[in-house]
């Protein structure tokens, strides 16, 4: 390359561009951040140093006030002197510098601070100690500056390393969101409906050649005889109990005057009572008190004309009732026939079985659709946080690099 085209290059407002898979991105910062990095860890390995010699330092300093002996033998000063010495002491002993810089900062911060966190009495003291020996306060002074160096360091010339971390970080993260997507892929390509749906099949199968049987449509033949058995009884009652109601006002007037005058009733009264209260089965043989009700309410002028008019037509039709009571119970023996027979089928009970097997089966399918489609929208979602850690990522590489950066995703 020539002057002018590396100068044409260094003024070109045209970013370079930049190809390669997230997977590359540690390696290629790494390369493109070469000298910054090796000089950052050539620094912070300075720094590091230069804190466990500032620590021995200051523990050299520390022992010249050992069995300190006050100029005016005041033992309230010397005791003070050595009780400042043991526990600093001991400070420096449990002093266990991380070679993690960011952890190295902190653990020298908090050793600091301990060291310089003195009572009032000790201040005063190390004042009177320190006129004798000032190496421990400059070592101390000079452990803050270093200290300052630190901070300063992680701030700006550290920041490279601290980027690559990050980068780092954030490749494992999509690397780890890959594994969980194809983990779900893999579940969704093994869950499978196919035996759910065979069994809704074979059950359907089931119950349709059930109700097809002729065994089936022998018990409807049965079912729907009785219903006829049975509306032919209800119509049949019905009537009677009709034309009880027609008979129901002219009774009551009856009863309420042969018992309550001397009107005269050769017949059973009782009858008339029950058939009033609707107990015909009981009262069949009822047509002479009929008769007799008949002559007393037209005898007494117990009912208008229209309405004894109505009792007398009425009471002909029960001349027989004991015939239509009679056919009602013949009926109920034919139902009851019917309802034996019906007994014997396990029909009802095996299409239950086989309902409730589909019924179940069905809310089988249901939930494992359920989950196909929840696992669906996991893999969308994971896919969607996956693009955008990429997407960050680029942008970070795009502006740390001063290029235009295109990671591929090869999955």
């Amino acid at each position: 390359m020539g002057i002018k085209d590396r100068i044409t290059g260094l003024f070109s407002s045209e970013k370079e561009q930049l190809e390669f898979s997230y997977r590359e991105a540690p390696g290629k910062f790494r390369e493109r951040k070469t000298s910054e990095l090796e000089r950052a860890e050539s620094r912070k390995n300075e720094l590091v140093d230069r804190s466990r010699e500032l620590s021995k330092e200051i523990e050299e300093s520390l022992d010249e006030i050992k069995g300190y002996r006050d100029s005016e033998d005041l033992d309230v000063v010397e005791d003070v002197a050595e009780n400042f010495y043991q526990s600093r002491k001991r400070l420096l002993e449990d002093l266990n510098l991380s070679d993690d810089i960011e952890k190295h900062l902190e653990d020298l911060q908090d050793f600091l601070e301990d060291f310089n966190d003195v009572t009032r009495k000790e201040g005063a003291v190390m004042k009177r100690v320190e006129k004798n020996s000032e190496n421990l306060s400059r070592a101390l002074q000079k452990t803050v500056e270093h200290r300052d160096k630190l901070e300063n360091f992680l701030e700006k010339d550290y920041k490279h390393v601290r980027k690559l971390d990050e980068v780092k970080q954030e490749v494992n993260e999509i690397e780890e969101k890959e594994s969980s997507i194809k983990e779900l892929e893999k579940e969704l390509e093994e869950t499978d409906t196919g035996e759910i749906e065979e069994r809704i099949e074979d059950l359907e199968k089931k119950i349709e050649d059930l109700k097809n049987s002729e065994e089936w449509k022998e018990k409807n033949s049965l079912k729907s005889k009785k219903q006829k058995l049975q509306e032919e009884k209800d119509e049949k009652i019905s009537r009677i109990n009709t034309d009880i109601s027609k008979l129901e006002r002219g009774l009551k007037k009856t009863i309420y005057a042969v018992e309550n005058s001397e009107t005269g009733f050769e017949g059973d009264l009782s009858k008339l009572k029950g058939l009033k209260d609707h107990s015909f089965r009981e009262n069949t043989s009822v047509t002479e008190e009929l008769r007799e009700a008949e002559k007393i309410v037209e005898k007494e002028d117990l009912l208008g004309e229209r309405q004894l008019e109505k009792f007398s037509s009425t009471v002909k039709e029960f001349s027989d009732l004991d015939s239509r009571v009679q056919k009602i119970s013949v009926l109920e023996e034919e139902i009851s026939e019917v309802e034996e027979k019906l007994s014997e089928y396990e029909l009802d009970s095996r299409l239950e079985k086989l309902e409730k097997k589909l019924a179940s089966a069905r809310k089988d399918l249901e939930r494992k659709k359920d989950e196909i489609n929840s696992t669906r929208e996991d893999i969308e979602n994971m896919k969607d946080v996956k693009q955008e850690s990429l997407e960050n990522l680029e942008k970070a590489l795009s502006h740390e690099l001063n290029a235009e950066v295109e990671l591929k995703d090869e999955n």
